[in-house]
């Protein structure tokens, strides 16, 4: 979770909003702070869409089978691939849009280490405030829960549109969360769902378990979640000598199998006050998704350090005091430090380190591990 832009305070950020952000609160996963004045008029502080599912539908422009969804608010719009490009314009947080191109080109100064821009029909973004998501696609629909999580009925399943609202029951109003938000549930990010209901008028709902202390259980549309099957999550070459290497100087995580690398990825380390632990460490405890939140106390709006992540997806935890390698669904800057000690990979770089470290998991246990018995050597240097 970044927190390197100046907070708004819930007044301003209120009035700015004006009266359809009541109805569509955004979660603390994904509010950001403008950048500066002139971003933020030019952004006009987008609430979300309110059709999830139609507003990105619409036949791609080009050839790249590829969304993004902008995940800052004021985010630039350049004439031109690179970090010195001339800004001529700058997007709403949430726009959802189609991504026409990959470009390669030097980042900005503050990340040396990822030159992916995408081109759009306004011009070029870089990587740092898109999500990237695939086109909606509708789902098979789970009638009959066949499957078990900890020995309860349930599956593991994925948001497959831009994001979803949650609510109390089938077609019921928006469910909220401590600090009078609507909990808001994000693209690809994951999720255990106990129980299919339909409303009245025959659309199916699933039943979500959240995993945050006293939380209670919420329900989400169904077509706008697909089911994650078992095949998807078996473990990668289990039994190899296997160990994982993050540098922090080059912000990249290496996969090694004896001493051939198998997999390599850049990642987003603890930033600021909150730097990633260095040393030789091992896997303790792995979770398919998990809730992440600060300190309750910390004031939603005005804190820089607030954040509340639901399903965050496919966890590795490496220390005992926390510090995880998890998928990030609300920025795309990887290269550079900007998370809260942990390491930030994109949610597909997640699913495959969670299914490749050991020890090997199950589809059909929560989390899995033990600090006695550690797993796969995770070397922070």
């Amino acid at each position: 979770m970044s927190h390197s832009f100046k907070p708004i305070s819930r007044r301003a950020f209120l009035a700015a909003a004006g009266g359809a952000l009541a109805a569509w609160a955004l979660p603390g996963a994904i509010r950001r702070r403008p950048a500066s004045a002139s971003s933020l008029a030019a952004s006009s502080l987008s609430t979300f869409p309110t059709n999830p599912e139609w507003d990105f539908v619409q036949p791609n422009p080009a050839r790249l089978d590829l969304w993004g969804r902008v995940t800052d608010y004021g985010s630039p719009v350049r004439e031109a691939a690179g970090g010195t490009a001339k800004i001529i314009s700058f997007l709403p947080i949430n726009t959802v849009l189609p991504l026409i191109e990959i470009v390669h080109a030097p980042g900005p100064a503050n990340n040396p280490h990822n030159d992916t821009w995408y081109r759009i029909e306004q011009g070029y973004m870089y990587t740092a405030t898109i999500q990237v998501i695939k086109p909606y696609r509708m789902p098979v629909e789970i009638v009959e829960i066949d499957t078990e999580i900890d020995e309860e009925p349930g599956f593991w399943a994925e948001v497959i549109v831009p994001f979803t609202t949650a609510r109390n029951a089938p077609s019921g109003a928006p469910m909220s969360n401590e600090h009078d938000e609507n909990i808001v549930l994000t693209y690809s990010s994951v999720h255990r769902v106990i129980e299919s209901k339909p409303d009245d008028a025959g659309f199916l709902w699933y039943k979500v378990d959240d995993d945050k202390e006293k939380a209670k259980s919420f329900y989400v549309l169904a077509r706008h979640m697909r089911r994650i099957l078992p095949e998807e999550l078996t473990p990668i070459n289990p039994g190899a000598n296997k160990r994982m290497e993050i540098s922090l100087t080059d912000q990249r995580l290496d996969c090694y199998e004896d001493d051939t690398i198998v997999f390599s990825a850049l990642v987003a380390s603890g930033a600021g006050g909150f730097t990633t632990l260095k040393g030789e460490h091992a896997v303790v405890y792995k979770q398919i998704s998990r809730h992440m939140y600060s300190d309750p106390e910390q004031e939603a709006f005005s804190d820089p350090d607030f954040f509340d992540l639901p399903g965050v997806p496919f966890n590795v935890f490496f220390t005992t005091l926390g510090h995880a390698i998890h998928g990030t669904y609300w920025h795309g800057d990887y290269g550079r430090p900007r998370s809260h000690g942990c390491i930030n990979v994109s949610p597909e770089v997640a699913r495959w380190i969670w299914r490749w470290v050991e020890p090997p998991a199950t589809y059909s246990t929560t989390a899995v591990g033990s600090s006695r018995e550690p797993g796969t050597p995770v070397i922070v240097t």
